[in-house]
């Protein structure tokens, strides 16, 4: 066999060894690039819904809460009716969870992972934005928006504010969740300044924390 022969027979063994790892670890490659691409992905399809609704979305908001105290919120989107603040999680493995408890349990090949409830943490961060826009809590809905690719029950909660939706069912929740809502719709004028607020607020909490932690300006 000559030298060209025998390269391109290794060439061939080593093409197969890597397409047959491929084919073994399918669904772990798969999930690896979903959990990859799930801010640019989730981003995306949100802007797209919030485009065709007209409604306003800021996302990875940054409010400053004590002199070095921060907090970040993925998505604020403000609706004709009710403000969405929107916590989003992408998990590997099945999830056993419910909305009252406050840790969820993850279960990925045989580990056991805890995790805090991402409904308590938001439930926070709208506390905060409440008191910021001075705007009653009855206006802002909690979802944690739960990305591919995690298995799990429907996460039911008993607080008609807040609920844990599947990524393909988040855009046809928020059409229902809004015409059925009896509530006045917001102003343009009201639904403008609270945008306004919310982003300028995240701007002045950018420049602190970059003074904070000395970091430059580019």
């Amino acid at each position: 066999m000559d030298k060209l022969g025998f390269w391109l027979m290794m060439l061939f063994i080593f093409l197969l060894i890597i397409f047959s790892v491929c084919f073994i670890f399918l669904d772990e490659l798969k999930n690896l690039f979903i959990g990859i691409t799930k801010k640019k992905r989730i981003t995306s399809k949100l802007k797209k819904f919030a485009i065709d609704h007209d409604f306003p979305l800021l996302s990875d908001v940054v409010i400053q809460v004590r002199e070095n105290k921060y907090i970040k919120i993925d998505h604020i989107m403000i609706g004709n009716k009710y403000i969405y603040v929107i916590a989003c999680r992408v998990y590997y493995g099945y999830l056993n969870a419910k909305a009252i408890d406050e840790k969820w349990v993850l279960y990925r090949r045989n580990k056991l992972i805890h995790i805090e409830n991402p409904l308590k943490n938001n439930e926070k961060r709208i506390k905060i934005l409440s008191n910021l826009l001075d705007n009653s809590m009855e206006d802002f809905v909690n979802i944690i928006y739960l990305s591919k690719p995690v298995v799990t029950n429907k996460i039911e909660s008993s607080n008609k504010k807040e609920f844990v939706l599947f990524e393909d069912d988040f855009e046809k929740f928020i059409e229902v969740y809004e015409k059925e809502c009896n509530l006045n719709e917001f102003s343009i004028k009201s639904i403008n300044e609270a945008a306004k607020k919310i982003y300028d607020y995240h701007n002045e909490s950018m420049i602190s924390f970059k003074e904070i932690n000395g970091i430059k300006k580019k």
